[in-house]
């Protein structure tokens, strides 16, 4: 990919963070301590936090 193409496939910090969720989590997020699938996606601090658990867990 050069970097024209990267500049349109992560165009915005979510993009980017979106990218990183699907390669880490590739069969989705499950919490390791409840395996919980539920979670809430903190943007701001950029970690999922464990809506069971409240375990959190950074990118």
């Amino acid at each position: 990919m050069d970097i024209s193409g990267f500049m349109v496939r992560f165009a915005s910090e979510e993009a980017c963070e979106d990218h990183l969720i699907k390669l880490r989590w590739k069969e989705g997020f499950r919490c390791p301590k409840c395996d919980s699938d539920q979670f809430t996606l903190v943007r701001a601090n950029h970690f999922k936090k464990c809506s069971i658990s409240s375990s959190t867990f950074s990118m």
